[in-house]
């Protein structure tokens, strides 16, 4: 198979933590990807 483009995806996540790191942590724990 021959690819002619390359298409991305945009994932929003909402969550109710009061901060960033709440947050962060949260994700973290479901093992969500986060970019190095």
């Amino acid at each position: 198979d021959k690819v002619d483009q390359i298409w991305g995806m945009d994932v929003i996540v909402c969550t109710t933590a009061k901060t960033d790191d709440e947050a962060r942590a949260l994700l973290k724990a479901f093992n969500f990807p986060f970019r190095q």
